[in-house]
């Protein structure tokens, strides 16, 4: 019995085109995955409106780069209950002991946050 290894047919075109295919699968695999992340905008908060309210009242938050089903939103430091949501807007109540602060919206989708310029 031969145990010395083989060698490639250089007829056979699979010799020449397997690692490339390979590398070729693999970067499209990686811009599959990663393309959504990376075309992901930050959220952008617009306005708040009312631009005060008490605990418990509930507020809208109007921007961009929301996500329609999983967003988290803050008030200064304090975690606000999100009432509803869409792309371009969310409502909150306003939490308990919530102090001046910005808005903050994370968009759990993509995992990035945005805040608003003023505080609320």
């Amino acid at each position: 019995m031969n145990s010395a290894p083989t060698k490639a047919d250089p007829n056979n075109a699979m010799n020449y085109i397997s690692i490339p295919l390979r590398r070729i699968i693999t970067l499209v695999v990686w811009m599959l995955f990663l393309t959504p992340i990376i075309l992901s905008a930050q959220p952008i908060v617009n306005a708040v409106i009312p631009a005060t309210a008490r605990a418990g009242e509930q507020v809208t938050i109007t921007g961009s780069g929301f996500s329609a089903t999983a967003n988290s939103v803050w008030i200064g430091t304090l975690p606000a209950q999100v009432v509803s949501q869409a792309a371009n807007s969310i409502t909150i109540r306003v939490p308990d002991f919530a102090a001046y602060g910005k808005v903050k919206v994370l968009n759990q989708t993509t995992g990035l946050m945005g805040e608003s310029i003023t505080q609320f």
